[in-house]
């Protein structure tokens, strides 16, 4: 399933951890934050550091430690 641009509505790449375009991205961030936030958030996620707020409470409670 292609998943689109939340401000643009461009196809975004399956593998991008966010759904925003490059474009989008560097316009609305510039190009040196918009590369840092999608390294950061890729490496979050490959960890398993970055998880959906929709997610079930006690994923999110396991996950902190609460």
């Amino acid at each position: 399933m292609a998943r689109k641009c939340v401000y643009c509505g461009r196809d975004v790449n399956d593998d991008r951890s966010m759904e925003i375009c490059d474009i989008c991205g560097e316009k609305v961030l510039g190009r040196k934050m918009f590369g840092a936030i999608k390294t950061q958030t890729d490496e979050a996620r490959d960890k398993g550091d970055l998880c959906s707020t929709n997610m079930a409470p006690d994923f999110l409670s396991e996950k902190l430690k609460i």
